[in-house]
C-alpha cells in the first residue's frame, strides 16, 4: 500500500495544489499517490497511478516490466565491466609514466656479471 495519498479536493484550496502536497528535496518516491475526485460525486473517484491506461494491457506492462530488467542487468554488467576497464587503464597509464617501468627493461642498466649469469640469447634476455 502506498504510505501517502493526496485526497481529492478540498473546500477553498487552490485546485491545483496545497502546502505540503509534494515531497520537494525528499524525492519522488515520498510524492503522494492522488486520488482523483469530485465533491459532488464523493462515491466516484480515479486512482489514476493505481491502473492501467487504455493502451497498455497488463501482458505489455510484464514485457515493460522485463525488458527494464534487462536494462538493468546490462547496466550492471556495463558498471562492473567499466570498474575493471578504467583500474586497467589506470595501470596503464601508470606503468608509461613511470620512470622506473622504462628502467626495469634497459638491460644495459644491469651489471655484466647478473647478464652472463642468465646468458645472452634473446629468451635469456627476456628473463
Amino acid at each position: 500500500m502506498p504510505s501517502l495519498i493526496s485526497l481529492p479536493e478540498k473546500p477553498g484550496a487552490p485546485e491545483y495544489t496545497r502546502p505540503g502536497q509534494f515531497s520537494a528535496r525528499l524525492g519522488l518516491e515520498y510524492d503522494p499517490v492522488y486520488v482523483l475526485g469530485q465533491l459532488d460525486r464523493p462515491m466516484e473517484f480515479a486512482r489514476a497511478v493505481l491502473s492501467l491506461s487504455g493502451e497498455v494491457s497488463p501482458r505489455r506492462l510484464g514485457d515493460r516490466r522485463a525488458l527494464l530488467g534487462l536494462l538493468d542487468d546490462m547496466n550492471q554488467h556495463l558498471d562492473r565491466s567499466a570498474s575493471h576497464l578504467l583500474a586497467a587503464a589506470a595501470k596503464a597509464f601508470s606503468l608509461l609514466t613511470a620512470p622506473k617501468t622504462k628502467a626495469a627493461f634497459d638491460l644495459a642498466q644491469e651489471p655484466q656479471s647478473v647478464r652472463d649469469r642468465y646468458g645472452r640469447r634473446s629468451t635469456a634476455c627476456r628473463c
